[in-house]
């Protein structure tokens, strides 16, 4: 479908796609698969490798429940991404999407939203491993963010998508609520379209371009707009001060504010709050629905450790499980963390 896709919108562009897929299989079973690896590393030479966590894993938090989350940060970090360096390659990450409705309940993910936002979490977390290993290359393949634009949408007209089976974001789902449908499918292809080649891309429709038969028209110019909003190029677009705090965090009193994105991550007590976008006015960063400015800005480590010695680990805070990644509630006192130097951003490929 993504060839499709591809070579209807680049004519004269030959896309040739490979894949390993096994089902339900993670990032660090991918990295264990030996023939998988000595293909890589002694195989043809491709200009994108794209990796797709389990569908839960990503929005897990690191936790010895869910130990498949850090064998994928480690996969990422000693596997994927040195293979991308060797090769030359762009590392794309393939963020899927939360369950339709309730699916995800016995997991601890009471919804859609939720679940969501917790695999964007996660592979922004992958993507910021290959980053700091040198893979400026990096991008995020927003599939999952496309379902959630679409999905908005859908609550900013009134709907229910979640249970309204004459809306998009229900037709995006096959009848588990869980894998795509083949609507979904196309949804998925024509965002990492635009991921992958966000400068040769705009937000219209031409007739020429590939659609599946099972997508309308007017459903097909609608994923296309929303796919494009949703592209690496577009969401890279974050002002320069917002981008300098990603990976930080804000303590007062028991609150604790994790930034992420350009958005601002409430917890109290470690329980998941709100998340809040941040807006740069005369150069501060401010929290609009806090009517807050941004200070007293610390940096994450793998570990933030207090000096009343609690220890909490960061940034895996999603998911049900998130009271396990600390011996204690946020103190009060000033952590002790290291600086880490800043990291450069990935540019967008350009062909």
């Amino acid at each position: 479908e993504f060839q499709k896709v591809a070579q209807s919108r680049l004519p004269g562009t030959t896309v040739t796609v490979a894949q390993n897929v096994v089902g339900g299989r993670t990032i660090g079973e991918a990295a264990a698969d030996t023939s998988l690896v000595a293909a890589l590393k002694g195989g043809a030479k491709y200009d994108y490798i794209v990796l797709q966590d389990q569908s839960l894993i990503g929005g897990m938090p690191l936790s010895e429940s869910y130990y498949q989350r850090a064998d994928s940060e480690d996969a990422v970090r000693d596997v994927f991404s040195p293979i991308a360096n060797d090769m030359g390659a762009t590392l794309v990450f393939y963020q899927t999407w939360g369950r339709r409705g309730t699916e995800g309940a016995q997991w601890g993910f009471t919804d859609f939203l939720q679940m969501e936002r917790c695999l964007e979490d996660g592979y922004a977390t992958y993507a910021d491993i290959a980053y700091r290993q040198g893979c400026s290359k990096t991008m995020i393949a927003r599939a999952g963010l496309l379902f959630r634009k679409i999905y908005e949408s859908a609550v900013a007209l009134g709907q229910t998508p979640s249970t309204d089976s004459s809306t998009l974001f229900w037709k995006l789902y096959y009848t588990d609520g869980s894998h795509p449908s083949t609507i979904g499918s196309y949804a998925i292809a024509t965002a990492m379209f635009y991921a992958m080649f966000p400068q040769t891309s705009y937000a219209g429709w031409e007739d020429t371009w590939y659609r599946n038969p099972a997508v309308t028209v007017d459903d097909a110019k609608t994923i296309s707009q929303f796919a494009f909003d949703t592209s690496s190029s577009q969401i890279e677009q974050v002002d320069p001060a917002v981008k300098q705090l990603w990976g930080s965090y804000i303590n007062t009193q028991q609150l604790l504010y994790i930034i992420r994105a350009p958005a601002l991550l409430c917890f109290h007590n470690l329980q998941q709050g709100n998340c809040f976008d941040l807006v740069v006015s005369g150069g501060e960063v401010e929290c609009p629905a806090f009517q807050a400015k941004v200070v007293d800005v610390k940096m994450f480590a793998s570990e933030v450790v207090w000096n009343d010695s609690d220890v909490f680990t960061a940034p895996a805070v999603c998911g049900p499980d998130v009271n396990a990644v600390t011996t204690g509630a946020p103190s009060t006192e000033v952590p002790a963390v290291p600086q880490p130097q800043p990291q450069p951003q990935p540019q967008p490929q350009q062909i």
